[in-house]
């Protein structure tokens, strides 16, 4: 006679599909300080102040303040 349809619970609702997230912009020192990290320089100025390349035993390179 009828068709079986699928029956859903009125309480179970269906999840609703995730907006894109879009990335956050860097701050400025970050842009400063992931363009000497590209370039391989072993110092950066920012706001008067000078950070210098350190890299980690773990291999990781940082930037310290001189």
């Amino acid at each position: 006679m009828f068709k079986k349809k699928y029956f859903f619970f009125p309480f179970h609702k269906m999840a609703k599909p995730k907006k894109e997230m879009k990335p956050r912009k860097l701050n400025a020192y970050f842009t400063k300080m992931l363009a000497a990290r590209e370039k391989g320089t072993k110092k950066f100025t920012y706001k008067g102040t000078v950070y210098v390349r350190t890299e980690l035993k773990s291999g990781m390179i940082t930037y310290k303040k001189k």
